[in-house]
């Protein structure tokens, strides 16, 4: 039953009558067999992704990890679920620190657990509202989602978001980063590549065209 709720998942990623059958498929293996620990964290990234169902997602993972408390793909969801928050879970961002840690120290190259915690760490700069003279200060949170996201960059060239988040770090010289022009219209040169109607890219798409291709 687990490998077929799997199956429908993939076959079928925006069909709702195929999430809704791989729903029941799901409940009925983990009643067969509670601790199913595939059909746990498959669940769970269903719930969660797809569904919105978060109280539910957070039970299955954390299911999952009192099996495997190295599982990576539940400390991803759940480091991610625990950083986002909502539909009934409160964000723990101490506790989504830890879990996405743990996961980068089993895998280093998880693109999942980089985007969460890069994300997690420059939220929590820019939604504190820090008035400009303040955030151009040296932040660690700042730095360390500098880092992250350059890493997540090795993994994934073309993610946007975190193109999007370091041109703005250099453009402003944010949080102790070095402000860098040159740097900025590189990214911004990318970015647009991939997205043509990125709001920020388009703001200094002057200097980004500018710049010879790196």
């Amino acid at each position: 039953l687990a490998d077929l709720a799997e199956a429908m998942v993939k076959k079928a990623k925006t069909h709702q009558a195929a999430h809704e059958l791989a729903t029941l498929f799901f409940d009925s293996a983990l009643k067969i067999n509670p601790t199913h620990l595939r059909a746990l964290v498959s669940y769970g990234r269903l719930l969660y992704n797809v569904q919105s169902n978060f109280a539910k997602a957070h039970r299955c993972f954390e299911a999952a990890l009192s099996l495997d408390c190295n599982n990576i793909k539940a400390l991803e969801s759940l480091g991610d679920l625990l950083r986002v928050g909502g539909n009934g879970i409160d964000a723990d961002h101490p506790q989504a620190i830890q879990l996405l840690e743990r996961a980068l120290s089993i895998n280093p190259q998880s693109a999942i657990a980089l985007e969460s915690l890069a994300t997690l760490y420059i939220d929590s700069v820019t939604l504190a509202k820090i008035k400009y003279d303040e955030a151009k200060k040296p932040n660690d949170s700042v730095l360390k989602a500098k880092t992250l996201f350059e890493r997540l960059l090795k993994e994934r060239p073309n993610n946007v978001a975190a193109l999007s988040h370091l041109a703005n770090m250099v453009h402003f010289g944010i949080g102790g980063v070095p402000k860098d022009e040159i740097a900025a219209a590189i990214y911004c040169k990318r970015i647009l590549v991939l997205d043509p109607t990125n709001e920020f890219a388009n703001i200094i798409k002057l200097d980004a065209l500018q710049i010879d291709d790196h």
